[in-house]
């Protein structure tokens, strides 16, 4: 019986563990994740097209990044210079982030008062 392989497509032997086409291991096999473009609805691979990137000051010895900033790939279909963005977060994680950022700042409210209120 043939399967597809998961990163080419193509035919492969059910007993095969590596895709004698493309060699990837198909055992630990992770498909790479997709979003929509914002414009265009076209799905593009995450890594490619979105990337934090960072700057090192060569002074410092470790070589630590000192910023980071992301870096973000057009979309070949339709040209859109920012084709994922932020806004395609699910409004669960929103929503999440939202509360964490409403209980922190209570939090911190609730300390600063009862620390200098009083």
């Amino acid at each position: 019986m043939l399967l597809k392989c998961p990163d080419c497509g193509k035919e492969i032997s059910r007993n095969a563990r590596i895709c004698p086409h493309c060699k990837c291991d198909i055992a630990t096999f992770k498909p790479q994740e997709t979003e929509p473009c914002r414009t265009c609805k076209t799905p593009l691979i995450v890594k490619e097209h979105r990337a934090i990137v960072y700057k090192s000051d060569p002074t410092i010895l470790d070589r630590s990044p000192v910023s980071a900033h992301t870096v973000h790939t057009p979309c070949p279909k339709c040209g859109d210079p920012r084709p994922l963005d932020r806004t395609n977060m699910p409004s669960s994680t929103r929503r999440r982030a939202l509360i964490v950022g409403l209980v922190i700042a209570a939090i911190t409210a609730a300390v600063a008062y009862f620390l200098y209120g009083r």
